[in-house]
């Protein structure tokens, strides 16, 4: 008895076609300008958003500075194009990688903030 398993003409043919489609994958166009930043984060808007809104989007930051006055998130933009936290990417994904950087006022909303790609 052989150990080796022959792969059917089939198999290899679905293998071969996941492999093609992997690779096909078009990501979204990266965000530019302020009018780009303002499209893909339509929900941080100066003097409104609070820090409670965002840290129930996004979670715990990345970094805080200034006791907690400027927060910091690394974030990645799906091949559909939502932003969400950066997390471990599984296969198939071809995320964007962003660095959202928000400086809040006295009261806890948000007084600037923006959006660099990071790689």
């Amino acid at each position: 008895m052989h150990a080796f398993h022959r792969l059917r003409l089939p198999e290899l043919g679905g293998g071969i076609l996941l492999a093609i489609l992997g690779g096909c994958i078009t990501p979204p166009p990266p965000i530019t300008g302020e009018a780009g930043v303002r499209a893909a984060m339509p929900f941080v808007v100066p003097g409104e958003t609070t820090r409670e809104a965002l840290l129930l989007r996004f979670g715990p930051p990345s970094w805080t500075f200034e006791d907690g006055r400027i927060l910091t998130w690394r974030l990645q933009r799906e091949d559909a194009g939502e932003i969400l936290p950066k997390v471990r990417v599984s296969f198939g994904k071809i995320p964007w990688s962003y660095g959202l950087v928000v400086i809040f006022d006295a009261h806890g909303l948000v007084a600037r903030f923006n959006l660099m790609e990071i790689g």
